[in-house]
């Protein structure tokens, strides 16, 4: 080989390499990019966003028509075709709940996912007197789960006769800097144009939600808008009783019948419960070291089996739940019962001190 075929032959090796590390640059400048790139940011370059909704039957959907008229869905299909992203909605919400279910499945996810939005849709069912509180743990719960999430709060159009709950929830967004969809102001002066049980909405009432969601979302991926501001301490004091969270599943109970018992020792300040409650009238019962503790009476009137996690102590006022020995819980011996005892998931604690379980 000459030496002129040589030099050539260097140059065209050195300009390949060039183009090489030019070309792993910036295929690693992207993967960093789709990594650490807020929701936002993500849409506006087309890749792909994992979307999350905890909420109750609204945030689910319920009073839509079809699935495709529910506003989750609107929203997956817009971003879709509008910013070419592919998207993952993955919506955990659960009808006839309050906000304590959306910061119990929010800590207890069944995939092993990090999302890039987290839509909360929660009021409908809470309580004035909880719902701040509880709220507030759903928000702090998604931020330890998915520090890098952005949070977009929806708030409910059948809250427009319950301004004290409207106010807790626009104090919360503006305390933690998160941007606040509002679905009241556009439906109030024709609320029944909307609904069609005075609670949900139906399709008309679905496409305002998503309408007014990407007015929250289009600016911030026009200018490209970042991660949410830092997480602030807690507004509300008690919020820190549930930064400590336990799940014991029903396979971690020993089953007879329709009574569930686990060896387990335990100080909480709250304790929940999960399983499915069917319609009429649900009876259960937990008892404390062999004692009679409380008697769940729950009434179901939705016409379908509902999932309901709620809390079973009066924590608030001082009501702890200490457990030495033995916790059950027992389903009546009933078709009813069985039922129920069929579909109970497990028991929750916050602001726990947990000391041993069965055979540890």
């Amino acid at each position: 080989m000459s030496a002129d075929n040589r030099k050539t032959s260097k140059i065209i090796i050195i300009v390949i390499s060039v183009f090489a590390v030019i070309a792993v640059g910036i295929l690693g400048f992207t993967a960093y990019r789709k990594f650490f790139d807020s929701a936002y940011q993500k849409m506006d370059d087309g890749f792909r966003v994992k979307m999350l909704v905890v909420g109750d039957s609204i945030g689910y959907g319920a009073g839509a028509s079809d699935t495709d008229h529910y506003w989750s869905n609107l929203v997956s299909y817009y971003v879709q075709d509008h910013y070419g992203s592919p998207v993952t909605m993955v919506n955990v919400s659960l009808g006839g709940n309050t906000s304590y279910a959306g910061y119990v499945r929010t800590l207890t996810p069944d995939e092993d996912r990090v999302y890039d939005l987290v839509f909360i849709c929660f009021g409908a069912n809470d309580r004035l007197e909880d719902l701040g509180l509880h709220y507030e743990t759903v928000i702090r719960a998604i931020k330890s789960m998915y520090p890098r999430a952005s949070i977009v709060p929806v708030l409910q159009s059948c809250l427009y006769k319950e301004p004290e709950k409207i106010a807790v929830i626009k104090e919360l967004a503006e305390y933690y800097g998160l941007p606040l969809v509002d679905t009241v102001t556009p439906c109030e002066a024709e609320y029944e144009k909307y609904t069609e049980d005075g609670t949900h909405p139906n399709d008309a009432g679905y496409q305002v939600f998503f309408e007014e969601i990407m007015k929250v979302i289009e600016p911030r991926v026009e200018e490209r808008y970042g991660l949410d501001p830092e997480v602030p301490k807690p507004l509300y004091e008690e919020c820190s009783v549930f930064d400590t969270f336990n799940y014991i599943p029903a396979s971690e109970f020993k089953r007879e019948g329709n009574t569930f018992s686990i060896e387990l020792s335990i100080d909480a300040k709250v304790m929940g419960i999960d399983y499915d409650i069917y319609d009429g009238t649900n009876y259960s019962k937990i008892y404390i070291d062999g004692e009679g503790y409380i008697v769940l009476d729950r009434t179901n009137s939705s016409g379908i089996v509902q999932r309901h996690i709620f809390i079973v102590n009066n924590w608030k006022a001082g009501e702890n739940v200490t457990i030495e020995k033995e916790l059950a819980i027992v389903f009546p011996d009933t078709e009813a019962g069985t039922a129920q005892a069929d579909t109970f998931r497990g028991i929750t604690f916050s602001g726990v001190e947990l000391t041993g379980r069965g055979d540890d």
